[in-house]
């Protein structure tokens, strides 16, 4: 292996696994999922390609651990706390977190399917929150899918978007007709202010209108008819 780009003359990569992940984050965030190519990573680390698959099969193998050592992150310190509705809140912030710090490697991540042990943990605290509240089984798949799409819809938008962007929008909604459109301009100067309130608004809104479907559901399972009485 020779030497990565500024190293000290004689200073030898000792190449890794972490270091291969490490590169590959660098690549994505900065240059985009496509072009984090084996060569481009051997470039990037200052080795012969052929040498970083000495420690992982191919790039999807890549993706998956970079994909999970972020997970892992947004998971680290979390703790239950016995509300099933704190619990998801606090689930759905870090995962959200983590796709506003990294959204080109999770982004990837959504179209390569992979095993992925810290994202299966997540997922499986937020279905096991879903439970606790007391939806119907039937039910707790659709809710938890549409969580999800929520989580990772909204923090893909808002890590594109920039504060000069949306500055833009609303730029463009202000200079409207307003007799064309009334609504859109009534609310044109306050839109996009905010993205965190706006995704904290929408969850809160989920949360409660979960917790009123489970509640619901079990005074229905409660209820019986006068004949049965």
């Amino acid at each position: 292996m020779r030497p990565m780009p500024g190293a000290t003359e004689g200073m030898q990569v000792r190449l890794s696994r972490e270091l291969i992940v490490d590169a590959y984050l660098r690549v994505v965030e900065e240059e985009g999922a496509e072009a984090a190519t084996l060569r481009r990573l051997g470039a990037e680390l200052g080795v012969d390609p052929t040498a970083v698959y000495r420690h992982v099969r191919d790039k999807e193998e890549i993706l998956a651990a970079a994909s999970d050592r972020l997970l892992a992150q947004a998971a680290e310190g979390y703790e239950p706390t016995g509300s099933w509705r704190a619990d998801l809140r606090a689930l759905a912030l870090r995962a959200r977190g983590a796709y506003l710090n990294h959204p080109h490697a999770l982004l990837a991540l959504e179209t390569s399917p992979a095993a992925l042990p810290n994202g299966f943990r997540l997922a499986d605290l937020v279905i096991g929150c879903l439970r606790e509240a007391g939806l119907p089984e039937d039910e707790v798949a659709p809710a938890f899918e549409a969580i999800e799409g929520y989580v990772i819809g909204t923090a893909l938008v808002d890590a594109r978007a920039s504060e000069e962007t949306r500055e833009e929008w609303r730029r463009a909604y202000t200079s409207l007709p307003r007799d064309r459109y009334p609504n859109l301009s009534a609310a044109a100067s306050q839109v996009y202010r905010d993205p965190d309130a706006a995704f904290l608004y929408g969850l809160e809104l989920m949360l409660a209108a979960l917790e009123a479907r489970a509640a619901g559901r079990s005074r229905a399972g409660r209820a019986r008819p006068r004949d049965q009485v």
